[in-house]
């Protein structure tokens, strides 16, 4: 897993450096699905296209997941 995200991460960067936002969204989508924690996944799935419902449910969802590790079921 190491490996893909760090082949993810320098893709990501490429687009970047080409000015490439859509792609750079794409790949960042896939990097947050490689993510190590919930403060992972949220941190790439924020820079993801947010405008698609199906990542908002994801995006929520770790949100969710986040505030379960850190403040119990109550906070999510």
């Amino acid at each position: 897993m190491a490996g893909a995200r760090r082949l993810a991460e320098e893709a990501y960067q490429s687009c970047e450096q080409n000015k490439d936002e859509r792609g750079q969204k794409e790949v960042a989508l896939r990097r947050a699905y490689l993510g190590r924690d919930a403060d992972d996944r949220i941190n790439w799935l924020e820079r993801s296209d947010t405008t698609h419902p199906p990542i908002q449910a994801a995006l929520v969802l770790a949100q969710g997941d986040r505030a379960v590790q850190k403040g119990g079921p109550q906070e999510a």
